[in-house]
């Protein structure tokens, strides 16, 4: 019955205030604010890489007391830019958000939140301004690292090697990452489909834990190719992170009250990350939901839940 009265109310949420953060380096930023005006503000980095922000992730907050600012990363969703790929880095994200906030007159601290790639950037954020952040909560972690990117997850060598196999066949020698990039970022539309028939079909299977796979023959809007060379461009700078970037700089938000939820069989974001995240932070927690899957809506459940009862457990 609960879940019936959180989906239901789910239905009706909405963005009380949008607009465009102004012009900088070519890309002006689109953004959205959910709940109460004068309530205590959160920052929320989407998904991907080539994503886009969406009120659902407001959905897991206390909208009666919660402010949450949701935003398109550059050359994401409805966010303008004259070129998708120049200037877009992780620390161009950062700095937006924070750019975002002065914009938007947010000068008290400000809790961080970031799902899957938006947990990424909003550890990196709380790195580059902790004086900002009053509390952090991430979930289905990705650390950035080029172990836990490699061939697009980890997980993939290890469960999904036919299909690995099958995809190296094409590939040949060279590295897929290259090789369908190529193909991805060429004129011709054989080319770009082709990139997509493999790469993105090897995302979708272990984003979303299939038993079983099938490389099909459809045709990709230009939209969806524009994503995904969002997603590669981000895989081929290994997310434009130094090595261990995050947990080397761990220090900085060591204080910092962090809320860490992962499904259990995330094969696209394998828990071994959230736990180096927690056992780094020590005001941290961890939850691990029993579920199957990267973004099941189980978690963002519990995320609710928790929001509800204010994280009484960690102060």
């Amino acid at each position: 019955m609960e879940h019936f009265w959180y989906n239901l109310r789910n239905r009706f949420v909405k963005a009380y205030n949008s607009g465009y953060l102004p012009e900088q380096d070519g890309h002006k930023i689109f953004f959205q604010e959910v709940g109460n005006p004068n309530g205590e503000p959160v920052i929320c980095f989407h998904a991907g890489p080539g994503g886009c922000g969406k009120v659902s992730q407001a959905y897991s907050y206390n909208l009666k007391k919660y402010r949450v600012v949701i935003f398109d990363q550059r050359g994401c969703g409805l966010s303008i830019c004259k070129d998708a790929f120049k200037n877009n880095t992780i620390q161009k994200t950062v700095d937006d958000a924070n750019r975002l906030l002065d914009f938007l007159k947010i000068k008290t601290k400000v809790i961080v939140s970031g799902t899957s790639w938006g947990s990424t950037c909003a550890l990196v954020f709380a790195e580059t301004y902790p004086e900002k952040a009053k509390r952090i909560i991430v979930n289905a972690i990705f650390l950035g690292r080029k172990k836990d990117g490699e061939y697009l997850t980890p997980v993939t060598r290890l469960f999904y090697p036919d299909m690995l196999g099958e995809i190296k066949k094409v590939t040949g020698k060279v590295d897929p990452d290259k090789y369908f990039s190529k193909l991805l970022f060429s004129e011709k539309y054989a080319d770009q489909q082709k990139a997509m028939k493999y790469y993105e079909t090897l995302d979708y299977i272990t984003s979303s834990a299939a038993l079983s796979y099938e490389f099909k023959n459809r045709e990709y809007t230009a939209q969806e190719i524009h994503v995904f060379r969002i997603y590669m461009h981000y895989q081929l700078n290994h997310s434009f992170l130094k090595e261990n970037q995050i947990l080397k700089n761990i220090t900085k938000i060591k204080d910092i009250p962090t809320e860490i939820y992962q499904n259990r069989w995330d094969p696209s974001c394998p828990p071994y990350q959230a736990y180096e995240l927690y056992k780094a932070l020590p005001k941290s927690r961890l939850h691990i939901i029993p579920v199957q899957g990267h973004l099941h809506p189980e978690m963002f459940w519990q995320m609710y839940q928790d929001n509800m009862n204010d994280y009484a457990v960690i102060k």
